[in-house]
């Protein structure tokens, strides 16, 4: 798989590091975007270009200081990220990157420091967090990257300089991918998910697009049967924010192609409003199965007036 920076992040990519070799990067990037625009990957090399002893556009990817870095054995960087299984980053992660960013770096570089996933902070981790931010380490890059800007604390928002990731083009998505030897569906493209997620976090486009094709059994067979327990228990909690993600887009498709299912905007209201309250400790399997009773009850009111 080819490296960041993605086509569709150069104009950031370049801009960034053109201060970055004069020295002048901002101490606090906050990197946003949809998931799987490569938020992550570009964070990375950022920092790994920050380290190269070559200072060419990209990291060479051959000095010790790549070499180290792609071992994760490099003294100067330091990331965090929720744990396996865990929602939240908690405090006593953020406090232990907090003490190891207070470090002296041991080159001329700096450090380089990445949050990922800052938007799933806790309470208690974005406060511990929040002193780095207003008292920044001499000589140290804070790197956080974010899928939804509305779960940042604003105490934390103000003290970064935003940069948005914008979503590729399908055009620009199909020809990435198919440099990767990878043929996907263009129907793919119009979903708010980026192809870096099929290749870099969890499905491939193949299943991907078998994914989808679950979901919107499940959809149709809730339809018919009326069972929005038994759909959200399909789901899964661990889907949940992929699944809202493709419903979104899915119902959008549905009202621009069909005005008689305009009351859909309920549903679709709502998933924004789950989204937004996604960084709360709330159960989604039983958020789930309210969306599925709403969307019932309109999907009966759309079919009623369809049939008079």
């Amino acid at each position: 798989m080819s490296q960041a920076p993605y086509p569709w992040q150069l104009a950031a990519w370049r801009r960034l590091r053109e201060r970055q070799r004069q020295q002048r990067l901002m101490q606090a990037l906050l990197i946003t975007g949809q998931p799987g625009v490569g938020k992550y990957a570009f964070a990375r090399e950022l920092a790994r270009s920050g380290l190269c002893e070559d200072s060419s556009e990209n990291s060479c990817g051959r000095c010790p200081n790549c070499q180290q870095f792609d071992a994760g054995a490099h003294p100067d960087f330091v990331e965090v990220a929720p744990l396996e299984g865990k929602r939240d980053i908690l405090i006593d992660q953020i406090r232990e990157f907090c003490r190891q960013i207070q470090l002296t770096p041991s080159q001329r570089a700096g450090r380089y420091a990445i949050i990922r996933g800052a938007d799933r902070l806790n309470i208690a981790a974005a406060n511990a967090l929040l002193k780095s931010l207003e008292e920044p380490p001499s000589r140290v890059i804070l790197l956080l990257t974010a899928d939804q800007l509305v779960r940042i604390p604003p105490t934390i928002r103000s003290r970064c300089t935003r940069i948005p990731i914008p979503m590729p083009t399908p055009s620009q998505a199909g020809a990435w991918l198919k440099e990767q030897g990878i043929e996907a569906d263009p129907a793919l493209f119009r979903r708010r998910q980026g192809p870096c997620v099929w290749l870099q976090k969890e499905l491939a486009p193949a299943q991907q697009q078998s994914v989808e094709r679950q979901w919107e059994q499940l959809l149709d067979r809730m339809e018919r049967q009326g069972d929005s327990l038994a759909a959200a228990a399909a789901v899964g909690e661990d889907h949940f924010d992929a699944f809202v993600l493709w419903w979104q887009s899915r119902l959008l498709e549905q009202m621009k192609k069909d005005p008689a299912r305009s009351p859909l905007r309920r549903v679709w209201d709502a998933l924004i409003t789950v989204r937004r309250e996604g960084h709360l400790n709330f159960n989604r399997l039983l958020a789930l199965e309210g969306l599925f009773i709403l969307y019932l009850q309109v999907a009966s009111q759309v079919q009623k007036g369809q049939a008079t």
